[in-house]
């Protein structure tokens, strides 16, 4: 199991919060991720992805204090298991492993939305699999791996879309290819 909890729900409009049920939905994929990508960590009782939605202001601080980049980012990923920039989760079993933390900037991920010419809530669950993605050790340093993890994104994006698009209209049980 992997649970999504996320924290600063009040910087999105209310039509942009994810029900109960949809952050279930985030968790089968991420679970589906983690069985295709990390499966030592499926040995783990469950997983635990931690979402934050920031505000500009507080999103330019932690992005200068961490990347030394001024501004607001739409996101980042502070992954705890990883070390020497390589995926390093712990050997030992745990009952609930945290991967680590994905912040969002709402107002950022609103204006990248508007530049790509898609939706809100489009823009909104690419950047929350891309910090997923970080946080099981995948990075887009050099053009090769920007390529895979860019396309595992949107594949997993456009999926959950779909999902949340089957939920919201009341669609019987929606569900995650091979989770």
């Amino acid at each position: 199991m992997v649970r999504v909890e996320i924290a600063g729900e009040e910087h999105l409009p209310s039509r942009y919060r994810l029900s109960g049920n949809e952050r279930e939905l985030l968790g089968a994929l991420f679970r589906r991720a983690i069985s295709e990508f990390t499966p030592q960590l499926t040995r783990h009782g469950s997983v635990e992805v931690s979402v934050n939605i920031l505000s500009e202001a507080e999103m330019a601080e932690i992005n200068v204090q961490y990347r030394s980049e001024e501004g607001p980012t739409d996101v980042l990923s502070f992954p705890f298991w990883e070390d020497s920039g390589a995926f390093s989760p712990p050997l030992q079993a745990w009952p609930e492993l945290p991967l680590g933390d994905i912040l969002v900037c709402a107002e950022q991920v609103e204006r990248n939305a508007a530049d790509r010419g898609v939706s809100f809530l489009d823009e909104y669950i690419l950047v929350i699999v891309h910090g997923f993605l970080h946080l099981i050790g995948f990075d887009h340093d050099t053009e090769e791996k920007e390529r895979h993890m860019w396309s595992l994104q949107e594949g997993y994006a456009n999926e959950l879309k779909l999902l949340l698009e089957k939920s919201r209209s009341g669609e019987s049980d929606p569900d995650i290819k091979g989770a």
